[in-house]
Formats: C-alpha cells, sequence, structure tokens
C-alpha cells in the first residue's frame, strides 16, 4: 500500500486545517496510508532577523524535514514558487508516483519563512 506523508513545520492547530486534514484522511484511508508530521518550527530570537539568521533557521528545518521522509519518497514541496495542480492533476500525479515503482510521496509544508532550498531541491 502507498504510503503519504504530510509533513508540516509548525502545528496544524487552526480549526479550518485540522478539519480539512482530517477529511482528506478519511478519503485517502481507502486508497494509502496517510500520515501527518508536525515538526517544531525553528526559534529566531532576533525581532527583525537577518536573512542569514532566517537561512539558518530554514537549514536546520530542512534537516529536521529529510530525516523525516520515507525512504526512497517523492517529495512535493507545497511552497508560493509552486505550481497549483487542479484536483485532477494531482490525483494523476499520486497515480504516476504509486506506478513508477516510487511510490510512497511526502507533501511538505515549510514554517512562516517558508522552505529550505535543499528542501526545494530533493522535491519532484
Amino acid at each position: 500500500m502507498q504510503h503519504i506523508d504530510l509533513i508540516c513545520i509548525g502545528k496544524l492547530n487552526a480549526p479550518y486545517f485540522a478539519q480539512g486534514v482530517s477529511e482528506y484522511a478519511k478519503r485517502l484511508s481507502a486508497y494509502c496510508d496517510f500520515r501527518i508530521v508536525e515538526l517544531p518550527e525553528e526559534t529566531i530570537r532576533e525581532k527583525n532577523a537577518s536573512a542569514a539568521s532566517i537561512e539558518k533557521a530554514l537549514d536546520k528545518e530542512a534537516d529536521r524535514i529529510l530525516a523525516s521522509v520515507r525512504k526512497g519518497a517523492s517529495i512535493v514541496a507545497l511552497c508560493i514558487e509552486g505550481k497549483q495542480l487542479s484536483s485532477e492533476e494531482l490525483a494523476d500525479r499520486i497515480a504516476q508516483t504509486a506506478g513508477s515503482g516510487a511510490g510512497d510521496m511526502a507533501f511538505v509544508v515549510g514554517s512562516s519563512h517558508g522552505l529550505s532550498p535543499r528542501v526545494k531541491q530533493a522535491a519532484a
């Protein structure tokens, strides 16, 4: 059975996020093993953080994200620079990945500062 993971930096504690994820988890359960991995956001102590501080925090988050991805899984970075897919296109992509032999997928949501370039490069 295909494994699909939602890896998030931070908690999905807003009610609308929790409800949406719960609904999709229920729908997906017939087709795959779905798991949510919530990782802590790296603390930046500076009030007006420098680019270097943000980059350092994103790099630490990248270490945790990449360590949480199942071996051999296809990574999908959910970021502002990405291409928006329709539901049909997303379903096709999941089916193609399942049939390609890679099988497992990890959808990654970054922190308020985004995702590290390392995670984006590792993404399909």
